[in-house]
C-alpha cells in the first residue's frame, strides 16, 4: 500500500494505529476516487450491500471464510468511516471547528476501546453490534453536551469582555486595575474575571444576574454584590481576604457559607430570607453588621465573639427576644426598629452605647441605667409612659429623644429626662398644659409636638423653653400665638391645621411682631389662611404626627408645591388674590427677616407689590 503524505497538512485526528502525517484514510482506498483498489474487496462489499447486512450485526460471521474476512474492511475502520461522515454532515459550516474536533477526538477514543473489546469476542458479534450502535449515539450526545457547555462559557466570557470594555474603554492595561464598577450591566457570570483583572481590590457587581462568585480574584477586599441571584450554596471560601461584603437583595436563607471569612469587618445582608446568625457569631473581626428585612425571630448572643462590633442593624425582622446583649462591649449603635420586642433588658450596663433605635415595637419600659451614656433614643410607636432608672444615681444625658405615638398611659417626662435634650419629638401624644417641668430647659432647641390635642399653651411656655429655635405645633387647637411672646431666638414656626385667626387675622399678625428673628412661618389650614392656599391633605394620622409627608410636599422651594400654587393662585378671583397678597405683606412687614411664608419663598418683587397694596388699603381706610 502506498502511503499518501502531505507535509503541509496537519493531522486532524490521531488513532491508535500509529501517527502518520496527512489525512486519515481507510486501507486499500484510493484517495481521489474514494474506491478500493482490490477487486476482491470491492466484490465483497457489493455482496454485503446486496444482502443489506450491517458489518457489526453479521450473525453468520462464524461460518464466513477467513480469506473474505481478511479482504473486507475491519469493523473498526467501517465504524470510523460512518462516524466521520455523520459528523461532517451534522457540523458542516460550524464556526468553531476546533471545539468540534476536540469532541470528535474524545468520542473516537471511547469508540476505539469499545471496538477492540468487540473484536476480542467475535462469537457474540450480533449483541456487540447493538451495543456499538447505542455507544455511537451516546458518544454523540456526550460530544454535543461538551460542545454546548463550551459555548455557554464562551458566551459568558465574551459578555464579560464586552462589559469590561464598556466600563474601561480607555484603559489598555486591565491587569493593573485595582477597582472596577460592573453594576447594572446584565452580567450573568464573572468566570475568568481573575484572568483579566488579577489585581482587583474592589469590585461592584450590584444589580446583575450573577449566581456564582467563582472567578473573582482572591485579592478582592471589598465586594458589592447586592441585587443578584446568590444563594446560601454559593461558594465564597476562595475570597478569604474580603473585609467589606454587601449581599443585600439576594436569595440567602442562611449565613453558613460566610463563616469562613475570618477577616470580615463590615457585612450587609439586607432583604434576604435569613433566619439565624449563629454561623457568624465566631467572626471576631466584625465592626459593622446590617441584616435589615430578614426573618430572624430571636437574637441569642451568648456564644457571640464580637468584641469589636460597633454598629448592629437588625430592623424590620421578627425578633421577639434579645439575649446577652451586654456581651457586645464595643457596641455604639443598635437598631431594633420594626420587630416584635416587648422588653429590652440587659444584665450589665452598656457604657459604650450611644444610639438606640427601638421604634415600632411594643416595649413598655426602657431603663436608662442600662445605657448610662446614651445620647440618642428613638422609641416611636411603643407602649411607654415614661423613662425609668433602676439606679437613681444614673444621670441621663440624652440629646435626641423621640417618643411619638405611645400606646400607653399619658406620657410623662421629668426634668432629669429632658435636661440635656436638644431635639424632642413627642407628636401624637396627648399633652397636659403642665407637661414641661418648671425648671427651664436651656438645651432644647427643637420641639415637635404635632397632634397633641393642645387647646391652650403650656404654662410659661416661653420661659421654660427660652432657647427654642424650631417649633412644630401642627394639627392642634391653639387659637392664638400669645404663648410665643418672649421667644427671642425662634427662627422657624409651623402651626398648620390649627384654629388661628378665628376672630380676625390682626391678632395673629400682632403676635408675630414680637418674633423679630423669625425666618420661616407656616400657618396654612387655619381660619385666617383657609382660602388663600390649596389644602394640605394628609390621609394617614400617623404620618401627620411626624409631619414627614407634609414636609416633603411643602418645603420651601419644593417644585410640586410651588407649581400647584401657581395654578391655584391664577384661579383665585381678584378680590381673594388681593386679600392673600395683603396678608403676606402684613406678615413680611411684621417680621423683617422673614424669607418663607406658608411654604413659599417671599421674593423681593412680591414683597414690594404687597407693600404697595397694603399702603393703598391703609390710605382707603383713612
Amino acid at each position: 500500500m502506498k502511503d499518501v503524505t502531505d507535509s503541509a497538512t496537519k493531522r486532524n485526528v490521531s488513532f491508535s494505529d500509529g501517527k502518520r502525517p496527512g489525512k486519515a484514510t481507510l486501507p486499500n482506498m484510493d484517495l481521489d476516487s474514494g474506491q478500493y483498489r482490490d477487486s476482491s474487496v470491492r466484490s465483497g462489499l457489493n455482496q454485503v450491500d446486496a444482502s443489506k447486512a450491517d458489518v457489526f450485526n453479521d450473525t453468520s460471521s462464524r461460518g464466513a471464510s477467513s480469506s473474505l474476512r481478511q479482504q473486507l474492511p475491519s469493523a473498526r475502520s467501517q465504524r470510523i468511516r460512518n462516524f466521520l461522515e455523520d459528523i461532517e454532515s451534522e457540523t458542516a459550516g460550524h464556526p468553531t471547528p476546533t471545539r468540534v474536533s476536540n469532541a470528535i477526538n474524545k468520542t473516537l477514543t471511547e469508540s476505539d476501546e469499545s471496538l477492540e473489546a468487540s473484536q476480542a469476542h467475535t462469537e457474540t458479534e450480533s449483541d456487540s453490534g447493538r451495543v456499538h450502535v447505542a455507544s455511537r449515539r451516546e458518544s454523540r450526545n456526550v460530544g454535543d453536551a461538551t460542545f454546548l457547555t463550551e459555548c455557554s462559557f464562551a458566551v459568558s466570557h465574551d459578555k464579560l469582555v464586552e462589559i469590561i470594555t464598556e466600563v474601561q474603554p480607555f484603559e489598555p492595561y486591565w491587569e493593573d486595575l485595582t477597582a472596577i464598577d460592573l453594576s447594572k450591566r446584565g452580567a450573568t457570570s464573572v468566570a475568568r474575571l481573575k484572568e483579566f483583572l488579577p489585581k482587583l481590590d474592589e469590585v461592584n457587581l450590584n444589580d446583575n444576574e450573577i449566581s456564582y462568585l467563582s472567578g473573582i480574584p482572591s485579592t478582592v477586599r471589598t465586594l458589592f454584590a447586592a441585587g443578584n441571584k446568590i444563594s446560601s450554596l454559593t461558594a465564597i471560601n476562595h475570597l478569604s481576604n474580603i473585609q467589606y461584603l454587601d449581599l443585600s437583595r439576594n436569595d440567602l436563607d442562611g449565613v453558613s457559607a460566610l463563616s469562613c471569612l475570618r477577616h470580615l469587618r463590615e457585612i450587609k445582608i439586607d432583604h434576604n430570607r435569613i433566619t439565624d446568625l449563629g454561623d457568624l457569631l465566631q467572626t471576631d473581626s466584625l465592626v459593622k453588621m446590617s441584616c435589615v428585612g430578614n426573618r430572624i425571630a430571636e437574637l441569642d448572643l451568648r456564644q457571640a465573639k464580637w468584641p469589636r462590633l460597633e454598629t448592629l442593624d437588625l430592623s424590620d425582622n421578627d425578633i421577639a427576644g434579645v439575649f446577652a446583649l451586654e456581651r457586645l462591649g464595643s457596641l455604639v449603635t443598635l437598631n431594633l426598629e420594626s420587630n416584635n420586642l416587648t422588653e429590652l433588658v440587659v444584665a450589665e450596663p452598656m457604657p459604650s452605647l450611644r444610639i438606640l433605635r427601638i421604634s415600632n415595637n411594643d416595649v413598655a419600659e426602657v431603663d436608662l441605667s442600662s445605657f448610662p451614656r446614651l445620647r440618642t433614643l428613638y422609641a416611636d410607636n411603643n407602649s411607654l409612659s415614661g423613662l425609668d432608672r433602676s439606679n437613681p444615681r444614673t444621670i441621663s444625658r440624652l440629646e435626641n429623644l423621640s417618643l411619638r405615638n405611645q400606646r400607653g398611659r399619658t406620657l410623662r417626662l421629668s426634668y432629669d429626662d429632658l435636661r440635656d435634650v436638644k431635639r424632642l419629638y413627642i407628636s401624637g401624644n396627648p399633652l397636659a398644659i403642665d407637661f414641661f417641668p418648671s425648671k427651664a430647659l436651656y438645651s432644647m432647641a427643637y420641639l415637635e409636638a404635632a397632634a397633641c390635642k393642645l387647646s391652650d399653651w403650656p404654662v410659661d411656655f416661653a420661659r421654660r423653653l427660652p432657647n427654642l429655635r424650631h417649633l412644630n405645633l401642627n394639627y392642634n387647637f391653639i387659637e392664638d400665638l400669645a404663648g410665643l411672646r418672649g421667644l427671642q431666638g425662634l427662627r422657624k414656626l409651623s402651626v398648620i391645621g390649627g384654629r388661628l385667626g378665628t376672630d380676625s387675622t390682626r391678632g395673629v399678625v400682632a403676635d408675630l411682631r414680637d418674633l423679630g428673628t423669625l425666618e420661616s412661618v407656616d400657618l396654612r389650614m387655619n381660619p385666617c389662611t383657609l382660602n388663600f392656599y390649596l389644602p394640605v391633605i394628609v390621609t394617614d394620622t400617623a404620618a401627620f404626627c411626624a409631619l414627614r409627608t407634609q414636609d416633603d410636599r411643602t418645603t420651601p422651594g419644593s417644585p410640586s408645591w410651588a407649581s400647584m400654587d401657581v395654578n391655584f393662585r391664577r384661579s383665585l378671583p381678584d378680590e381673594w388674590y388681593s386679600k392673600r397678597l395683603i396678608y403676606r405683606g402684613l406678615v413680611a412687614m411684621a417680621c423683617e427677616g422673614i424669607q418663607t411664608i406658608d411654604g413659599l419663598q417671599m421674593s423681593n418683587a412680591e414683597r414690594a407689590k404687597a407693600g404697595q397694596l397694603v399702603e393703598s388699603a391703609l390710605a382707603d381706610v383713612v
